[in-house]
């Protein structure tokens, strides 16, 4: 298996989390709609307890299941010598779906962040999330809601 340096990029604050072991999630824009899937990138779909429709996906522009990755970095587009990342899951969502869970493993502890409330019913950890969010991408912000892919990871010790 070959190791490839992928175009997920960190902030530090990011970085940080991850090495903290404190982020095992990232999301980046999907480039495709949820109706542009074809049946070929549908892993399966799971509709949880409270209604809500989760679709796992097999693939992403960062690779595929058990795949490893080196992420890189915002300054310079740098990577994180030693950090090597393993994907343990793909699912593709709106934005604004982020649960509280979630927003806590995108790493929100570590965002050095002013987090003024919004005008919606959201825990601490979506709100601090939704304005990193906002910083890192103010083209595609927390307001316009877009399809975003959800890469779930592991770090990958002994390097």
């Amino acid at each position: 298996m070959s190791i490839e340096q992928k175009a997920v990029i960190l902030s530090a604050d990011e970085h940080l989390a991850v090495l903290a072991g404190d982020k095992t999630q990232h999301r980046m824009i999907s480039e495709k709609s949820l109706d542009e899937l074809l049946d070929d990138d549908i892993d399966f779909v799971m509709i949880d307890d409270e209604g809500n429709r989760h679709v796992h996906l097999y693939s992403c522009p960062v690779g595929e299941f058990g795949d490893q990755f080196i992420p890189l970095g915002v300054k310079g587009m740098h990577s994180f010598n030693g950090l090597l990342l393993k994907i343990t899951g793909i699912r593709i969502e709106n934005l604004q779906e982020i649960s509280h869970k979630d927003a806590i493993a995108e790493g929100v502890h570590h965002f050095e962040i002013e987090a003024r409330l919004r005008n919606q019913e959201l825990s601490a950890a979506q709100i601090v999330f939704s304005r990193h969010w906002d910083v890192v991408h103010p083209d595609n912000n927390w307001d316009s809601n877009p399809m975003v892919l959800v890469i779930e990871f592991e770090k990958v010790e002994g390097l």
